[in-house]
């Protein structure tokens, strides 16, 4: 936790850190507030860092809870990933701490969260459980929001919330804010934000560059496989890229490059379970050489949606959504094109 500093510091601190969240377009309204008077300085190690740099988990937080849309005295939200705790404090105080309910994965993990909520003035219900169950005794809830990033929603998320209540989750770097239905099923767009996850985008590598390949990679180069010639995307713009992996997910994804700032010269896509794998080599024009191998067709699977993609002008994420069913299936569609649904493959 941040050492001692006057409460004057703290404020002034918290005041830079929301005017560079406010600025980066990360900070919706209705939050300002709350990051104005939760002290974060009980939540991290270095107040003055945090709020000089603005980005890091601050403005990830603040991107999930503005994709919940309103919420106020009495809103029930369920949140999946405690984390250090700071989340859960703003969802107290717009909400108030009794209608809070914070699932960490550990019982040590909920321990820390707790004490730091604690020395905030905040005492949400603190439980410690496995993401993917949710926490169906406080259910039903008005919205639920995951920390975290995810593959797929677990079925049991929109079956904890109420009808016309909100699940917000990224899958991969994938922002999505779900309406849930009288049925069970939660639909809604990708939103414009995308989510701060870790290791979800690929790795970028320079062809050549000393440990910068891994084995999966380097065995991938020399293979032969079935070839094809196919229309394709760059694979390098974000939203090919963000779409790419919402469908494949558990799927490694290297792009090396000649030159450090130059254009790729090949991608690779590696399924190490099944020993699938992918090579895909640019070429002029929008075209590109194919060779794969393997029981799973990696380029089959994403490249009707990246073909689709680009035949629609290449348009933002957010031209997209997904529909998560009762029976946790997922489908993706197009907001503009009735006759787009792609269904996701469980992982």
């Amino acid at each position: 936790m941040t050492s001692a500093i006057s409460a004057a510091s703290a404020e002034s601190l918290r005041r830079t850190l929301v005017d560079r969240l406010a600025a980066g377009g990360q900070l919706d309204g209705q939050w300002r507030e709350a990051f104005l008077r939760v002290p974060y300085e009980h939540f991290v190690p270095d107040l003055r860092a945090a709020a000089e740099t603005g980005a890091g988990p601050a403005g990830a937080t603040a991107t999930l809870l503005g994709a919940l849309g309103p919420v106020g005295r009495g809103t029930r939200v369920l949140e999946i990933g405690t984390g250090n705790g700071f989340g859960t404090a703003l969802l107290c105080h717009r909400a108030g701490e009794g209608s809070v309910t914070s699932l960490a994965p550990g019982h040590g993990l909920a321990a820390r969260a707790r004490a730091a909520l604690a020395r905030a003035g905040y005492a949400p219900t603190l439980i410690a459980g496995e993401a993917a169950s949710g926490h169906p005794g406080g259910a039903p809830y008005d919205a639920l929001v995951a920390t975290a990033c995810v593959p797929r929603i677990p079925a049991a998320w929109p079956a904890q919330v109420r009808a016309g209540g909100t699940v917000v989750a990224a899958l991969g770097c994938a922002l999505t804010a779900l309406t849930v239905a009288a049925d069970g099923s939660a639909s809604g767009p990708l939103l414009p934000a995308t989510a701060a996850c870790g290791g979800s985008p690929p790795a970028l590598v320079r062809a050549g560059a000393e440990g910068g390949v891994g084995y999966d990679v380097g065995m991938v180069l020399s293979l032969r496989g079935r070839s094809r010639v196919a229309v394709l995307p760059d694979l390098c713009g974000a939203v090919p890229r963000l779409l790419r992996h919402l469908v494949q997910p558990d799927v490694t994804q290297v792009t090396l490059r000649e030159a450090a700032t130059g254009p790729a010269a090949l991608h690779v896509l590696t399924h190490r379970a099944t020993g699938s794998w992918a090579r895909i080599v640019p070429r002029t024009g929008g075209f590109a050489h194919v060779d794969h191998a393997g029981p799973r067709d990696l380029f089959a699977e994403f490249a009707p949606v990246l073909s689709h993609w680009a035949r629609a002008g290449g348009p933002g994420q957010e031209a997209y959504g997904l529909t998560v069913a009762p029976d946790g299936r997922h489908e993706l569609w197009s907001a503009t094109d009735p006759a787009f649904r792609h269904p996701l493959a469980a992982v």
